[in-house]
């Protein structure tokens, strides 16, 4: 379905070419902006964000494949529909070298106003299925978050449940019970470091981030299975007191173990470990 009101920004220096797309989409429920170079482009970009940009090549000062090059530089304006258009660059080399730069189609001019209609729909509804793609995708990545945090959080219950109870029983000191004090502080430390529960998390974590683990392992060949356990969890943003529980020990340890990390990952002091794992 596409977009009540799609904008299509006109970049041309040639105000017969702006006239002739004008009367083109008169009839079709389309916003057209102008843009009488590149750099006024660029502005008018930045300050709309078009849904689909009709870029003439050649133009002074700033060309079009250059216009091309900057959008797809940006992060901001990478995801643009861009469609070629021009009446010298019309080469399959030139095809080849706009569609290498980034752009979603070419068209050559003079316009065949059939052709422009078409090409400019197909772009903009192909943009918009590739959008509500990544959205759905986007959507499922959260929800298995979501799940890995649940998990995460469980077992981090249960250990604090655990160490609770180890807590309670050590204030025992009746006579004639060591033994089965013994036996039932061997068993809570069983539960707390059961490694299904790690085998499990990491199972479900490695659907929604298939190349975490395989990245670390390549690129930090030094790191523990502790340090890529840990590196799990700060992934999915869990904060030090529950890693401390998760895996066993002291939040101080932790600290500690976040500092050598650090040190591993070669990250300086001002960096965050966090928002680098964040981009792993």
């Amino acid at each position: 379905m596409m977009p009540q009101q799609p904008t299509v920004l006109v970049i041309d220096d040639d105000s017969l070419n702006v006239k002739v797309v004008l009367e083109t989409f008169k009839s079709h429920p389309y916003t057209i902006l102008q843009a009488p170079s590149g750099q006024i482009g660029l502005a008018v970009i930045k300050e709309d964000r078009p849904d689909l940009i009709l870029l003439d090549w050649a133009m002074p000062e700033l060309s079009g494949i250059d216009v091309l090059r900057i959008l797809k530089a940006d992060p901001d304006t990478e995801d643009i529909p861009v469609v070629m258009n021009t009446g010298v660059m019309t080469s399959s080399e030139d095809l080849s070298a706009a569609l290498e730069a980034g752009a979603a189609d070419f068209i050559r001019k003079p316009y065949d106003k059939l052709e422009l209609i078409s090409r400019v729909s197909a772009t903009l509804r192909n943009s918009l299925t590739e959008k509500e793609n990544k959205r759905l995708l986007q959507d499922q990545i959260e929800q298995k978050e979501r799940e890995l945090s649940m998990m995460a959080m469980q077992a981090y219950e249960k250990n604090k449940f655990f160490s609770e109870l180890e807590d309670q029983l050590k204030q025992l000191h009746i006579a004639g019970l060591e033994p089965e004090l013994k036996k039932i502080f061997r068993e809570i430390r069983i539960q707390k470091n059961d490694e299904a529960s790690w085998k499990n998390f990491s199972f479900h974590f490695q659907n929604v981030h298939p190349h975490f683990f395989k990245t670390l392992h390549e690129q930090y060949p030094d790191l523990t299975n502790n340090d890529i356990r840990i590196s799990s969890y700060l992934k999915i943003g869990i904060n030090n007191k529950e890693i401390a529980q998760l895996i066993g020990v002291e939040v101080g340890t932790v600290k500690t173990n976040l500092y050598r990390l650090k040190k591993k990952l070669g990250l300086g002091p001002d960096h965050s470990l966090r928002a680098f794992i964040s981009t792993i």
